[in-house]
């Protein structure tokens, strides 16, 4: 299981218990960003992070939109969590 973000914040603040495994996250924000302001993303990552989820965090020079490179790093994550590759297979 995996988490991608885009463009996202919280609604309201996070309640995270102690002890709660979160699975991997994916959180993507454009610096120029006119709908969700960037320092809502930078909130969310932080405490995410503060809770302990292993977060991957991006910021793009990019409004609020997904661009190629957004989608290649959406592909990159869910390859890299969900489907990593099985060392006992022959590449």
């Amino acid at each position: 299981a995996a988490l991608l973000v885009l463009s996202g914040y919280a609604h309201a603040p996070l309640d995270l218990a102690a002890g709660l495994e979160l699975p991997p996250i994916l959180i993507v924000h454009g610096r120029m960003d006119q709908v969700v302001p960037l320092a809502a993303a930078q909130q969310v990552r932080d405490a995410l992070i503060q809770a302990g989820a292993p977060v991957q965090y991006h910021e793009i020079t990019m409004g609020h939109e997904i661009q190629p490179a957004v989608l290649k790093l959406m592909q990159s994550f869910i390859e890299e969590t969900v489907f990593p590759p099985n060392p006992l297979e022959k590449q």
